[in-house]
């Protein structure tokens, strides 16, 4: 497999991981918030500064990270493929 082959594969991986880890990091921020405002409901927490600061530090960074840890697992299998 040749390098922009292995590299297209690697950008797919670590959009799609990305997206689907910032939604449960997401949701897991979510129901941390409501646990800890004690908020029933989610429509309550519309004016929470502190899930949209949990957000932006913890829950995109996070993402960010899975997305890079997946992507580098999947360069190392398709290297070890190809060699």
């Amino acid at each position: 497999m040749n390098l922009s082959t292995r590299i297209l594969i690697c950008v797919a991986v670590f959009v799609v991981t990305a997206y689907c880890a910032e939604w449960v990091f997401g949701e897991l921020a979510v129901y941390y918030e409501m646990s800890v405002t004690d908020t029933p409901t989610r429509q309550e927490l519309e004016g929470d500064f502190g899930l949209g600061i949990l957000g932006l530090f913890v829950v995109v960074p996070a993402a960010i990270i899975a997305g890079l840890i997946t992507s580098f697992v999947v360069w190392r299998k398709l290297s070890a493929s190809a060699g």
